[in-house]
């Protein structure tokens, strides 16, 4: 198989090259596998949606165990394996489908990280996924594997929880992509790697090293035979997009028309580190777009790399952190503030990482933001998140960080006026915040709303910001309570004086904020 071995991974609490690890690393193998899994969602003619998840277990969280000499050279070499199993269940907890594999590794000279796959077949909606993982090392042949602790050790399971969405497809509409680490033409048999006549192994990572130069990825378009005919040339894009929205090192090229188009193509990786997405797109004939699919990835260079390595590189604060289920939920609180890149790291990328790779993320955020005190800037945050939910306590059994107006909060501070007619007003209860500036942006506003009862959540209406929600009918959607029987001004209108029975005040205080 051919293998892109310049490119590095991350993996546990140091970064190592796909070659191998060094048997050093091997012997220090844990009770239980560890594992960095991910999830993309495709579509097949005879199946429908399925989920495909990738798991890459860590070579060194398993016993390897003596697996004879080589017949040619004589060179000592070792197996593992490691049996694992996933659930979906439902919003109500019932398991609606399940499969059970065994990765076992070949026949090598030293221990590595291996790869298994396996796929579900699910309709669209909100799913949990639940997977554990048994080290199968002394099943593999007789002896003491490396690294085997105490008789029974290796039965520990590992298990874990993540959420999950499938998708209702578009016409037409894009596979999850991946990174791909090592491809060969395919043989007679077909197995879970076998993809447009290549098995293809992906990569279960979010970073990539700058050593690679150029990587292949793989993806999928579906329902091209629906804006094009069949067998006709269409134009496809793949460029990656850096945190300022730039597009990069983008190219095209022309596909043939099918119900299912397999994409293989390799990519010149930007110069500079950092996040970015890799970005797939369907365009008309005259260059318009017609639906795309992103891929986020943090690229590093070689100090990056270098200071990954050691957790000694990592801030004090991060390592505090020996819960990965604990540090998941700190990472969660980030949402507000997370740039796009970030977010779409936070959705997706790192569902199932390992608590190396998220203290990893967890570093890197903060130090983007201060890097001579990381851990002050993560307090300081969390402090503003305790405030945050403390003030929208008894929104619906949410922490006011997830709450609209929680958020906001987080991300641009506290607004420069606030207008509330939560009462005597013939319009649902709604507030105006505005910003002299928020962001990098001057004279911003929201309008928050309350369509069922003052104490529940204040939704966003509308917001002149730009990549909030805009509704240009918002003041009739904001008349659309009929109440003949308002209340008195409370204290709270009170402070901000008016017509409240006015139809045109709620856009007077929106323009023209006081």
């Amino acid at each position: 198989m051919q293998l892109i071995r310049s490119f590095v991974l991350f993996a546990q609490c140091a970064l190592f090259v796909l070659s191998g690890i060094s048997m050093s690393s091997a012997l220090q193998a844990q009770v239980a596998p560890t594992a960095r899994m991910a999830s993309k969602q495709y579509w097949a003619p005879e199946v429908g949606t399925y989920l495909e998840i990738q798991m890459a277990f860590d070579g060194r969280s398993v016993a390897w165990t003596d697996a004879g000499a080589d017949e040619v050279t004589g060179e000592q070499l070792f197996r593992a394996a490691v049996e694992w199993t996933v659930i979906a269940l439902d919003g109500a907890g019932e398991i609606v489908d399940f499969r059970k594999s065994v990765a076992r590794t070949e026949r090598m000279t030293a221990p590595s990280d291996f790869i298994d796959i396996v796929r579900l077949p699910l309709l669209p909606g909100h799913y949990a996924l639940e997977w554990t993982a048994v080290d199968l090392g002394a099943d593999l042949s007789a002896g003491a594997g490396l690294g085997a602790g105490p008789s029974g050790t290796k039965q520990v399971k590992m298990r874990f929880d993540a959420p999950i969405e499938i998708d209702t497809l578009s016409t037409p509409d894009i596979s999850g992509l991946f990174w791909v680490q090592a491809y060969r033409a395919s043989g007679e048999a077909t197995t879970a790697l076998t993809r447009a006549g290549r098995e293809i192994l992906p990569l279960v990572s979010s970073r990539v090293g700058m050593e690679a130069e150029r990587l292949p990825f793989y993806g999928e378009i579906y329902g091209s035979t629906l804006p094009f005919a069949e067998g006709s040339e269409f134009l496809v894009s793949a460029w990656f997009r850096n945190t300022s929205g730039e597009a990069i090192n983008q190219r095209y090229f022309k596909m043939e028309a099918a119900p299912v188009v397999s994409i293989f193509e390799m990519m010149e990786l930007p110069e500079v580190p950092g996040l970015y997405e890799l970005v797939l797109g369907i365009h008309k004939r005259d260059g318009s777009p017609i639906v795309s699919r992103s891929l986020a990835f943090e690229l590093m260079d070689k100090s990056a790399v270098s200071a990954a390595i050691s957790l000694s590189q990592l801030a004090p604060f991060v390592l505090n952190y020996s819960s990965r289920d604990s540090l998941w939920s700190d990472l969660q609180m980030l949402e507000p503030i997370a740039g796009a890149v970030e977010l779409r790291t936070l959705e997706f990328s790192l569902v199932g990482a390992d608590l190396a790779t998220l203290r990893g993320f967890m570093h890197t955020f903060w130090s983007r933001r201060n890097a001579e005190d990381p851990g002050s800037a993560w307090r300081d945050y969390q402090r503003e998140v305790a405030i945050v939910d403390r003030e929208f306590r008894d929104c619906r059994n949410r922490p006011g960080h997830q709450t609209e107006m929680g958020a906001i909060l987080l991300q641009y501070g506290r607004p420069n006026t606030i207008v509330k007619r939560h009462s005597g007003t013939q319009y649902y209860p709604y507030e105006i915040w505005h910003y002299h500036k928020a962001g990098q942006f001057n004279d911003k506003r929201f309008l928050f709303y309350a369509p069922m009862a003052v104490a529940a959540c204040f939704e966003l209406l509308h917001s002149d910001m730009q990549g909030f929600v805009r509704n240009t009918d918002w003041l009739d959607l904001l008349r659309t309570r009929e109440n003949s029987n308002s209340v008195h001004e409370t204290m709270l209108n009170g402070l901000n004086p008016g017509d409240a029975f006015s139809r045109e005040e709620p856009e007077d205080l929106f323009y023209n904020p006081r």
